[in-house]
């Protein structure tokens, strides 16, 4: 007796499932969620492939529930052959095109293996999400301009793009007009040569989500004032740099902003003001920016409902090094006063970190001692104490559970 349809893609969906793997419904910024390049959804890809792959194989049934998850994804991890294959089955089988959802690409240095990435974006009309590393930074633009391609153009609502210029950049963007989450790294142009007033204000109507890296203040500075983002709800930046001071946000972005994160080396912040983030909410920080009581009050943290932040290095007697740096930042989150609407503080952590939550090693037990006095703590204050492990895709958990399994 045969299963139907229905049953059979949902078992399959649930035996080959990726947590985010073409969801594009995210409303925060969730750390390897937006860039592939983190080897995050890369990994589980590998690992469930070989499963995908034998289940369309067992039967004829089988392969029409199975074979919309085999296709759903596509990513090109290297010189292994990988996309001449797949672009070889999409020309035999133009269905199969259709059912992918995502897709990563790399550009190189050679035209023929650029024209290979071109003709597989052709032949998946229906791409939900784009990764895309420019592996030489060089300014021709080959795929990456995607106005050729207006099907495809329509259909993207995720895009994540590295070693680009920025004049490729902002001649690809007008023609992605569902873009909803957008994701720039290390996109390359000298700020001094280029012409600011030649570069149109560029308007994304749908733009929700916008992550931002650079070594450069004054480039991110640059994409914030030359995009138009009448719906941009979650910004995240990362800038590599010591000495210059975080950029101020443009007004219409700052005072729409749910959710913040900063990802700075820098704790030199100027020209910012509370008042000017009135609708934040969720809020990310580095620890040495929580730590920074200029720095917080720079930001609204009386208003803040998430906080997430990252825990220092938590191995053998690092424990105890850092000990008064946790008690600290602890205390901080703890008050009421300063952060009266706090329901949710999520600490990044390592993977020794979990092990030491676990009470695995010397100072497993003493380490659980001590945050089992931190649940309590935020129990009574009616916070919800999470942990997010940085190599993993399945999000945040309640320490209190890690501890327990």
């Amino acid at each position: 007796m045969s299963l139907p349809y229905e049953l059979m893609r949902d078992i399959f969906h649930r035996a080959t499932f990726i947590p985010h793997e073409w969801d594009v419904n995210a409303t925060s910024i969730i750390p390897g969620l937006f860039r592939n390049w983190d080897e995050l959804h890369i990994r589980a890809w590998r690992e469930v492939l070989p499963l995908r792959r034998t289940i369309a194989q067992v039967s004829r049934q089988w392969r029409a529930s199975a074979i919309e998850f085999l296709y759903s994804a596509f990513h090109d991890v290297g010189k292994d052959g990988g996309l001449e294959s797949f672009a070889s089955i999409l020309s035999d089988y133009p269905y199969y095109g259709t059912l992918v959802k995502r897709l990563t690409i790399r550009l190189t240095g050679e035209p023929q293996y650029n024209a290979q990435v071109a003709r597989v974006l052709q032949q998946c009309p229906n791409v939900l999400i784009i990764d895309v590393q420019n592996l030489f930074g060089n300014d021709d633009p080959g795929p990456v301009t995607l106005s050729g391609h207006t099907t495809l153009s329509m259909t993207i609502r995720q895009l994540d793009i590295e070693h680009v210029s920025t004049s490729i950049l902002f001649a690809t963007l007008p023609h992605l007009p569902n873009l909803e989450i957008l994701r720039l790294s290390e996109i390359h142009g000298s700020i001094s040569r280029l012409d600011r007033t030649s570069l149109p204000l560029t308007v994304l109507p749908n733009l929700r989500i916008l992550q931002l890296s650079s070594r450069y203040v004054d480039l991110a500075d640059l994409y914030t004032r030359s995009l138009k983002l009448p719906r941009l709800s979650a910004l995240s930046t990362n800038i590599r740099s010591l000495t210059q001071p975080i950029p101020i946000l443009p007004n219409d972005i700052a005072k729409c902003l749910l959710c913040l994160e900063f990802r700075f080396l820098s704790v030199n912040i100027r020209g910012w003001k509370a008042d000017d983030l009135p609708n934040l909410r969720c809020l990310r920080l580095r620890r040495p920016h929580l730590e920074s009581d200029f720095f917080r009050s720079q930001l609204p943290m009386e208003q803040i409902v998430e906080l997430t932040c990252d825990l220092p290095l938590l191995r053998g007697t690092y424990l105890f090094r850092f000990q008064p740096d946790l008690d600290a930042m602890m205390a901080f989150t703890l008050d009421p006063i300063l952060m009266p609407n706090l329901k949710s503080f999520t600490l990044d952590i390592a993977h020794w970190t979990r092990d030491l939550l676990c009470g695995k090693g010397e100072t497993g037990s003493e380490f659980r001692t001590y945050f089992a006095g931190l649940i309590t703590a935020f129990k009574q204050r009616e916070v919800d104490l999470y942990c997010y492990q940085a190599d993993r895709l399945h999000g945040k958990i309640l320490i209190e559970d890690v501890m327990d399994s």
